[in-house]
């Protein structure tokens, strides 16, 4: 497995190195479109099968926006010329300085990840390179994102924020007091050079859950937890796994968040969660959350069944597909047929606190409403569930 990146080096780029950068980026038109031309071919395929149509059309047809996905987004090697092209000379030396790009002979590659995502940029690292690896925006993050209200609110927590997107994003739309946290001092180093890249104010601090910001409250919480199954012969993986189940992590999130929402502050929390006979979804949130007068929404899409999920996230562990893999994907199906484990509920919970400091009396709502997906709930639509679901009540 290739080791992580050293990640000390990025301290010596300025801020003036990175705004430039950001306003490259923008002019080469490194964007979600650009991402949208890769991920359009061979679509629902995993990465290592289907990049080197990715790397043969874009290297056919290039244009600068394609090559800074080809470097940061598809694992890919640019020739030198067309890096400059992109970045302009001066930039492009100041990435290789600092170990942003390496050289491969004649070409240029970066050993991270950047992804654009609604007006920012998040580097982060390669999944596959280690159960440390720090992880930045992927499909089930946009879900989140979009449902993220486009006029933050002041106090924002991005817990369990990895790179710090959602941090991010709050920042940019008008938050003004925004904290990040997460266990893994590397993403809290990233995170905190994200937030430098895009030239937006945050704080991050490495904390196990809400430990490092005790007695405070906060307007919005947004989380996507660690939330994969994980059986007990593989070894841990920071970014991944939630517990034996997957949701115990998400689960330990929601019996503390009480004493964390302000008065009508609210949390969105994304997850996957093993099914369980005759204790649905919201019930067991509900049960988490205790007795706070929470009013508890869960919006769940039928998730991967246990064979493909066993599959895709046995991947992470051996890209290649190859012997590793095919023992890790045994091991995982094993232990989910050992837990009695037969589906899995993709989720977005929306928990939502009173609009008054008292904590009495009982929330309006506890219900989950089956979705066909998440891709189209963006806050107007939450934001209508919860009118209709509170005068309902």
């Amino acid at each position: 497995m290739t080791p992580l990146p050293d990640i000390d080096h990025l301290a010596a780029l300025s801020d003036e190195t990175l705004a430039a950068l950001r306003a490259r980026f923008a002019e080469a038109r490194f964007d979600e479109d650009a991402l949208a031309d890769g991920e359009a071919i061979a679509p629902g395929v995993f990465d290592a099968l289907r990049l080197a149509l990715v790397h043969a059309e874009f290297h056919r047809a290039p244009t600068p926006g394609r090559d800074l996905a080809l470097l940061f987004q598809y694992d890919g090697a640019v020739p030198h010329g067309r890096v400059v092209e992109a970045l302009g000379d001066a930039l492009a030396a100041e990435l290789l300085g600092a170990g942003l790009l390496v050289r491969d002979g004649d070409a240029l590659r970066s050993p991270f990840r950047i992804t654009p995502l609604f007006g920012v940029w998040v580097l982060s690292d390669d999944l596959h390179r280690g159960e440390e690896a720090v992880m930045g925006p992927g499909p089930t993050t946009q879900r989140l994102a979009q449902a993220l209200p486009r006029q933050s609110p002041p106090r924002v927590l991005d817990l369990c924020c990895g790179a710090g997107t959602f941090a991010l994003l709050a920042a940019r739309a008008g938050a003004t007091d925004v904290t990040g946290l997460d266990i893994s001092p590397r993403a809290i180093a990233l995170a905190r050079f994200n937030a430098r890249l895009n030239g937006v104010a945050a704080t991050f601090a490495t904390s196990d859950l809400f430990d490092a910001v005790r007695g405070r409250r906060f307007d919005l919480i947004a989380s996507q937890p660690a939330f994969i199954a994980r059986p007990p012969d593989v070894t841990a993986s920071t970014f991944a796994h939630g517990g034996a189940f997957g949701d115990e992590l998400v689960m330990a999130l929601f019996d503390a968040l009480p004493g964390y929402l302000a008065p009508g502050g609210r949390a969105l929390v994304l997850m996957e969660s093993a099914t369980r006979a005759g204790a649905p979804l919201h019930a067991r949130v509900r049960k988490a959350l205790g007795d706070a007068p929470l009013d508890l929404l869960v919006l769940a899409s039928k998730g991967n069944s246990p064979d493909a999920y066993s599959v895709g996230y046995a991947s992470l562990l051996d890209p290649t597909f190859g012997a590793r893999w095919r023992e890790v994907v045994v091991r995982y199906r094993a232990h989910l047929r050992a837990m009695g484990v037969e589906e899995f509920a993709y989720a977005l919970a929306v928990v939502t606190a009173p609009d008054t400091d008292a904590r009495e009396g009982e929330a309006r709502y506890t219900i989950t409403l089956p979705v066909q997906g998440l891709r189209g709930v963006d806050q107007e639509v939450l934001a209508g569930l919860q009118r209709a679901l509170a005068l309902a009540s």
